[in-house]
């Protein structure tokens, strides 16, 4: 399918679905892909081998408690030259249409209030970690594999996100219960800690779940990274299924 038609569909999409303001700014939005696209995805998709633990490939996933079941592979010219050639020229065509601007600037004209009420009011915290001025905004994506019995406590994303994209990948809607978890704080989290996976327990105690943005084939979770965004995955996956995600 062309480049062009697939960038489209995927700025309609994001442009027509509705926009949620509670308990923060985000949108679910279904049909992300065209519906031929999302097959030739989910038919792209690397084997297992290719995927490597997150917390063994970065220092801050150890720091900040995440979980080990949580596998990636990142779309970058050296990984995407260890597939296949077929798997190769499709996952770079993919990131090129992710990574289009249009698709930026059709999210920031989305989210522009809260994102402005982000920079205006930027904690010492993220002043120190982002600095001032002359800002530059980074695109990266990753395959997910999430596998055996993951969860994945509240947590707003790290300081310097901006903003989140979660492209959900299933087959079917089989482990619909493992969707993103929508959570408002019942307590005053401190600053230094927003960014950390919560427990379980801290999860539960001190965390009200809004909805369940279930994990649904070619759905997307999009939302801007903010001191409040709290998101984690509910529910452990028992079957020990595995679980697949685009990140941008």
């Amino acid at each position: 399918m062309e480049n062009k038609i697939v960038l489209e569909h995927i700025n309609k999409r994001l442009s027509d679905s509705k926009l949620e303001i509670e308990p923060w700014a985000h949108k679910f939005i279904d049909n992300i892909f065209p519906e031929e696209f999302y097959t030739e995805i989910i038919n792209a998709l690397p084997s297992n081998n290719f995927y490597k633990s997150r917390t063994e490939i970065g220092q801050k996933a150890k720091i900040t408690n995440y979980n080990k079941e949580r596998f990636v592979f990142i779309l970058n010219a050296v990984n995407l030259k260890t597939l296949s050639k077929a798997q190769n020229i499709f996952w770079s065509s993919l990131a090129t249409i992710i990574f289009n601007d249009s698709i930026l600037k059709n999210v920031l004209n989305i989210f522009k209030e809260t994102i402005e009420q982000r920079m205006k009011n930027l904690s010492e915290t993220e002043k120190n970690k982002l600095g001032l001025k002359n800002y530059r905004i980074y695109k990266k994506a990753e395959i997910i594999k999430d596998f055996k019995k993951y969860h994945l406590g509240a947590h707003t994303d790290n300081f310097n996100k901006f903003i989140t994209f979660l492209f959900y990948l299933p087959r079917d809607k089989s482990l619909e219960n493992l969707g993103t978890s929508i959570y408002k704080n019942k307590i005053e989290i401190p600053l230094n800690e927003v960014a950390k996976h919560q427990s379980k327990e801290k999860t539960k105690n001190n965390f009200t779940k809004v909805k369940t943005c279930k994990f649904h084939p070619n759905s997307l979770l999009i939302f801007p990274r903010t001191n409040d965004s709290f998101h984690g995955v509910d529910e452990i996956n028992i079957e020990a299924k595995e679980r697949d995600l685009l990140l941008l």
